[in-house]
This record gives C-alpha cells, structure tokens and sequence, in this order.
C-alpha cells in the first residue's frame, strides 16, 4: 500500500518538477522524501524503511548525470542532512518501539516459564 502512495507522490512531484530545473528538481525530490518520513514514520514498517533506503539511493544515483552549481550543490547538501537526520531521528524511534515490544515479549515468556517451573515443583 505505502510503495503505491510513495510512487504516486513521486508520480506527482515529477510531474510538479518538469517545470524545474534537473538540479531543482533533485533537491526537491529529496525534501519531498523528508517530509514523507515526518509524516508517516510512526506507521512503517521494516519493509517501508528498506523502501525509503532504497528511494534514497535512487535519488542519489541519478545526482550523478546533473551538474550543479555552488550554490545548488550547497542547497543538496542542506536537503541530504536534513533528510538523513530525519531518517536517523524516525528510524531509531522505531527501533526503540521494536525493541520494546520485544522486551514485553520476553517478559510474557519468562513469566510463563517461571510459572511453569513452579508447577512442576508442587
């Protein structure tokens, strides 16, 4: 479902950026994908991150065959950080959620354990 959203938003950010510049139109492309994070990384899962990842490489990839300026170079590497605080920040809160319901997890489990063990000693 999300690769269908993110391929229209892409779908519509080209079609915004064929008024742009190639250069434009990479920076934007990389503060669209920002804000895509912000929006909906309390909702993704482990495949959505490798689906960003991956989207991110591309961007990156095809950086390669357009020249920029100073100045735009200076305005990618401002987009390229903000991005990739934002896929630090959002990817480490995930995380954090896995990790807990891992932990609960694990507690269930050594609370059934130990009750089990318990039961055979009486």
């Amino acid at each position: 479902m999300k690769k269908i959203w993110i391929a229209l938003t892409m779908a519509g950010a080209l079609t915004f950026a064929s008024c742009q510049s190639p250069q434009e139109e990479a920076i934007e492309k990389i503060k669209d994908l920002k804000a895509y994070v912000q929006e909906n990384a309390a909702d993704f899962t482990s495949e959505d991150w490798e689906d960003i990842a991956e989207q991110f490489a591309d961007i990156k990839e095809s950086l390669n065959d357009v020249e920029f300026s100073q100045e735009e170079l200076q305005q990618l590497g401002e987009a390229e950080g903000e991005l990739t605080k934002t896929l630090m920040k959002e990817g480490s809160k995930s995380v954090g959620k896995e990790l807990k319901n891992a932990m609960e997890n694990v507690e269930s489990y050594f609370k059934g354990f130990t009750n089990g063990m318990s039961e055979d000693e009486e």
